[in-house]
Order: C-alpha cells, then sequence, then structure tokens
C-alpha cells in the first residue's frame, strides 16, 4: 500500500484526498440527519410521563379577547417609557432609604394619562389567568412580553413611590397585576418573573409606612402571589424539555441554522460546529434535563430541586473540546442551580414582605438545609434588609456574593449587606 501511495503522482494524491474529504462529509452528514440517539431518550420521556415534543404542552386555554388584549398591552410598553430609561435618569433604580431624584414627578406628570388607565384596564380584565398568545419556545423565540413587562413593571413602580396616600394602594395592586405569568412558563419567563417581584417589593416596601388599614389588603396580595413561580417550575422545566427536544430533532446545518433564525448554514462553519455538537450531545443533555423536571413536582421541595440541578451541573461542566458530546450540556446546564434558587427568593421576598406588613414574624429560608429563619440585616440597631444563606446553604453572614440579600428600609453596604455604606463621592 505504502509503494503504491509513493507512485502517485501529486495530481492523483489530490484526487485521492478530495475522495477522501467527500466520503467523510457524506459519513458525517449522514451522522448529523440520523436519530438513533433520541430513541431511548424518547421512551424514556415517555416512562416518565414528560411532554416529547412542543406538541404535547397543554397551552392554557384563551379567546381572541383575551390575545387582543395582551397584544395592546405590549404595545402600550413600547409606549410609556419610565424614568429609570430616560438619558437624564442615567440608568437609576430605586433605593429603598434614599430620596427620589429630580425629574421623576415632572416624568410621570407628561406620561399619556390615556394610555395608563388603558394599560391599568387590560390588567384589570386579564386577572391573573394565563393568555398563552406566544407559544414559540423555540431557542430562536423573540418573547416580546419580556421587555415589556419588564418596562410596566419599573413605569409602575415608579408610580408607587410618587403616589398619593389615597391612591397608593391601588397603584400597588396594579402593578401587582403584572406579576402571574401570562405566557407559557419557561426558565427565562421565570427568572424575568423573580425580577418583577424584585421590582414590587422593593417599592411597596418603601411605602409601607403610608399605607394604613390597606397593609392587610397587600399583605394578602403578596401572600396569593407567592407560590406563583414555584408552582412554575415544574412547567417551565417541562416546557423546555420538550422545546430543546423539538429543536434538536434535525441536526442538519442549514436546519439548525433556519431555527436559530440564520441563513446560510450549509455553508458556514459555525452553523456545522454547532450542529456537531447539538448532534452529539443532545441525548445527554435531554436525558440530564429529564432528571431535573421530575425533581420538581414537589413546588417546594427545594433540597431535592437542588440536589437534581447540582448533579446534572456537575455532569455538564465535565467539558473538552475533543468531545462535541459535553458541549451543549455546558452551554444549558448551569444554569439550573441560580434558576431555581431565584425563583425560591422571590417567594420569600413576597412572603417576608406581608409578614412586614402584618407585623408577624418571618418565614423559613427555603434555601437553609436546617430550615432556619431568613435572616435580618441590620445597622445601628435598625432592620435595613433581609438575606438568605443561597443556593450553598452556607451562612457567609450577609455576603452579597454567596448569599442572598435583598433591601427593604435602607440601602445595604459592602462588602457586606450590613456594612456601613461607602461615603458619598464630592
Amino acid at each position: 500500500m505504502i509503494a503504491i501511495l509513493r507512485r502517485l503522482t501529486w495530481w492523483q494524491t489530490l484526487i485521492l484526498i478530495a475522495c477522501l474529504f467527500g466520503i467523510f462529509v457524506a459519513c458525517l452528514g449522514l451522522w448529523l440527519r440520523s436519530s438513533g440517539d433520541l430513541e431511548a431518550v424518547d421512551a424514556r420521556t415517555r416512562e416518565l410521563k414528560l411532554p416529547l415534543l412542543p406538541a404535547d404542552i397543554a397551552f392554557a386555554a384563551t379567546t381572541a379577547e383575551r390575545t387582543a388584549d395582551w397584544q395592546r398591552l405590549l404595545a402600550l410598553g413600547a409606549q410609556l417609557m419610565p424614568w429609570g430609561e430616560d438619558a437624564a435618569a442615567k440608568g437609576w433604580t430605586p433605593i429603598p432609604g434614599l430620596p427620589l431624584p429630580d425629574g421623576l414627578a415632572a416624568h410621570h406628570a407628561a406620561l399619556d394619562a390615556k394610555a395608563l388607565l388603558e394599560s391599568t384596564t387590560i390588567l384589570a380584565r386579564l386577572g391573573d389567568a394565563a393568555v398563552d398568545a406566544h407559544r414559540d419556545l423555540s431557542p430562536a423565540a423573540t418573547l416580546p412580553d419580556v421587555a415589556a413587562l419588564r418596562r410596566h413593571m419599573r413605569l409602575r413602580c415608579e408610580r408607587i413611590l410618587l403616589a398619593a396616600p389615597a391612591d397608593l394602594s391601588g397603584e400597588i395592586l396594579a402593578a401587582a397585576a403584572l406579576i402571574p405569568a401570562r405566557e407559557p412558563p419557561g426558565l427565562l419567563r421565570l427568572m424575568v418573573q423573580a425580577n418583577l417581584v424584585e421590582q414590587w417589593a422593593t417599592a411597596v416596601i418603601a411605602r409601607a409606612a403610608d399605607l394604613g388599614e390597606a397593609k392587610t389588603q397587600i399583605a394578602a396580595r403578596a401572600e396569593a402571589l407567592a407560590p406563583l413561580a414555584p408552582a412554575g417550575l415544574a412547567q417551565a422545566w417541562r416546557n423546555d424539555l420538550a422545546s430543546l427536544r423539538g429543536f434538536a430533532a434535525s441536526a442538519e446545518p442549514s436546519e439548525v441554522w433556519r431555527r436559530l433564525g440564520r441563513s446560510g448554514g450549509t455553508f458556514s462553519f459555525d452553523a456545522w460546529g454547532f450542529a456537531i455538537a447539538l448532534r452529539a450531545g443532545r441525548a445527554r443533555t435531554i436525558t440530564l434535563m429529564q432528571d431535573i423536571a421530575v425533581a420538581q413536582d414537589d413546588p417546594l421541595d427545594v433540597a431535592g430541586q437542588l440536589a437534581a440541578a447540582r448533579s446534572a451541573e456537575t455532569a455538564a461542566r465535565q467539558t473538552s473540546w475533543w468531545r462535541p458530546g459535553t458541549l451543549l450540556p455546558a452551554m444549558t446546564l448551569p444554569v439550573a442551580v441560580p434558576v431555581i434558587a431565584g425563583v425560591h427568593v422571590a417567594r420569600m421576598r413576597l412572603l417576608v414582605l406581608a409578614a412586614e406588613l402584618r407585623g408577624a414574624a418571618w418565614p423559613a429560608d427555603a434555601l437553609e438545609p436546617a430550615g432556619k429563619p431568613l435572616h435580618r440585616v441590620e445597622r445601628d440597631s435598625r432592620l435595613i434588609g433581609a438575606y438568605s444563606v443561597g443556593a450553598d446553604g452556607v451562612d457567609d453572614g450577609g455576603d452579597p456574593r454567596s448569599d442572598r440579600c435583598w433591601p427593604l428600609y435602607g440601602p445595604l453596604g459592602s462588602p457586606k449587606a450590613a456594612d456601613p455604606l461607602p461615603p458619598a463621592a464630592p
């Protein structure tokens, strides 16, 4: 054989290389289009009674009127700009205990009063029920509701801070109507919901002293909202699992690129590289996601949820460029622990808010293995905030780098939340 190769001319060598390359590309193409790796994964999905494909997801029933209301609400989100997005605000966000900035009241006085009233009316009509108007759960989904909801909440929380005492409870309840999940829950939307809770709870506690007899009503609303995110966690994992399985059905480069909203995948090295990583790692990734999804059956079994997520994350982090099958899990699964912890922190923020409004004891820390109460953050014997031990279950004394800290009646310090604030810049 070696003697034959030595007798080949240069052009015969080129032809041989081209033929071998063509055989390699053909074999690679057949492998990318094959689906044998998904047969065992699909059988396990059915055994675990999880949704197999997006078609198996049970979307909420809705009506044309509710869908139209939802679309109009999203459109209003583009019209009603909060002060925090104004160039003059320089990225301002509310911090308890600090004065409101100049220009905030004037900005809201200039807003379109009819558009504000319309958005309030739509939220009242929608209630807390899901709409499921935007059912695209693919990785290329644009999720138009995400930006609109965050913008609406920023605007509403600014109005809570500005409201006269007589209008305060109405503004708080209008903002609270943005928190229930409207669209099909997925992990990204749960993260957005946690952000909405953070904004709302921060604004409400800043005006707690002005609520008077409405404290009981607002506390009841916070308690009613608290279970929503943990309950949505199970559905979110199932939806994202079905979405990934539907997306990974074909690893053909041009098809993968098309589903990502791009073009030219047939001749793109990036498309081929992503397709190889997808084909090599999809079965492993789906299997690990199945384990996490099953652990979400009890919405308050935080220890079980985190254990499953940590196990999947540990397996996913064993990555190498020389093993393409490890790349997809490493890109997708490390978000599991932060998302689960974030959802339960959002629940605890609402329960702490309700407890403060009622003058009641704080709830247990859902992330603390021994179930101890949430920790108070005090400065000069004055309550300014709260903290949870975080996903690692270790109490680091209110260190925001590892514990989950949030303000209540004053700004948090650094490096520990209870530390004094740094001196103001001259």
